[in-house]
């Protein structure tokens, strides 16, 4: 049964048959543009933190609360848009001076 299942498996079409759909470059672009300043990011823990909370509190706790909107993306993900690129750098810059701090505690805990 298992092989049977395996060559049903390796014998599947998924939409190999359908006409390829055409996507003009002016779409790529407007996305890319519209998304070139936002941070996509994804809590520890969705289950116990309430994404709505975390799309209004991460802002004020960067201390550019009135700069950003975030919005809750899904039951996973949330976005903040950024309204200058400055602004989403000094965000990822606070992130990058936390991730080294914690490889150097992690690093330099047990001694």
């Amino acid at each position: 049964m298992a092989d049977e299942l395996w060559r049903e498996l390796q014998n599947l079409e998924l939409g190999r048959e359908d006409h390829e759909l055409f996507i003009p470059q002016s779409a790529y672009d407007g996305v890319l543009a519209r998304n070139r300043l936002s941070l996509i990011a994804r809590p520890l823990n969705p289950r116990g933190q309430n994404l709505r909370t975390v799309v209004i509190e991460m802002p004020r706790i960067w201390g550019i609360a009135s700069r950003v909107h975030g919005r809750v993306l899904d039951d996973i993900f949330v976005q903040f848009l950024f309204r200058s690129e400055n602004e989403l750098l000094s965000v990822l810059q606070l992130w990058k001076q936390c991730l080294i701090l914690l490889f150097l505690y992690l690093r330099l805990g047990d001694r």
